[in-house]
């Protein structure tokens, strides 16, 4: 279907583990607009999915990346969050 047509906001888990049902529902999912991850949270998520890059060097340098995200307002460029990245 499309996906525009599909409710995208919220999410339904079933689980049945040893005989033992369980069910979560999400209505708004966490980072939408309606729930959105504080700073600490998407920090924590970083640090979390950047083990997972396939560029070694992204996660080496995760820290410095992290910095130049967290004050992107602040740097004069771009030119050295794309030198961490490159």
């Amino acid at each position: 279907p499309d996906l525009h047509a599909r409710d995208m906001s919220n999410a339904n888990l079933f689980l049945k583990y040893k005989g033992t049902e369980y069910n979560k529902k999400i209505n708004v999912m966490k980072g939408s607009p309606a729930n959105p991850m504080t700073l600490n949270e998407c920090i924590a998520k970083f640090k979390k999915c950047v083990v997972y890059s396939k560029h070694q060097t992204i996660s080496d340098k995760a820290e410095q990346v992290l910095e130049c995200l967290v004050n992107l307002e602040n740097l004069e460029d771009t030119a050295s969050l794309m030198a961490l990245l490159g």
